[in-house]
């Protein structure tokens, strides 16, 4: 019996037996991975990423009002294509800051090329919903209206 022990262990531990156990892990992990309840949680995990960047992004944009607002006070109340530029580079960047201190980046998770249309997606859904300031929004948690109400 200690023989055959013996010979098992010296397979596993030569090459053969090594590359045998590195395919057998492979194929359960592949086989965890593909499961449907693993697949649903990852896929729950990136929508809730998503949900989560959405808030940080109406809560920057909501952030800005003052600023809106003097603007088009200034400019006979419309904002020019530069200003409402102005304001999303503003929002992109106070969204790196407040990433940088809680560790979620909003720009990598929406895609760098998607950030300015999510942004003008929330500045029109926050328009439509008549929320004019951070408080008055009840969609969005406590601790990300905070998080921009001073930047």
């Amino acid at each position: 019996m200690s023989e055959l022990l013996g010979t098992i262990v010296a397979f596993l531990m030569s090459e053969q037996g090594l590359n045998l156990l590195a395919w057998i892990l492979g194929i359960g992990i592949s086989a965890v991975l593909s499961s449907g309840k693993v697949r649903g949680w990852l896929k729950e995990s990136k929508i809730e990423k998503l949900r989560k960047a959405t808030q940080y992004i109406e809560a920057a944009v909501l952030a800005q009002r003052n600023l809106v607002a003097k603007m088009k006070e200034e400019n006979g109340g419309k904002l020019t294509e530069e200003q409402k530029e102005e304001l999303e580079d503003r929002v992109i960047e106070n969204l790196k800051t407040v990433g940088k201190e809680v560790g979620v980046d909003v720009v990598k998770i929406i895609g760098p090329e998607l950030i300015r249309p999510a942004i003008v997606f929330a500045v029109k859904k926050l328009k439509g919903s008549g929320k004019k300031t951070v408080e008055t929004s009840g969609e969005l948690p406590k601790d990300i209206q905070n998080m921009f109400e001073d930047k």
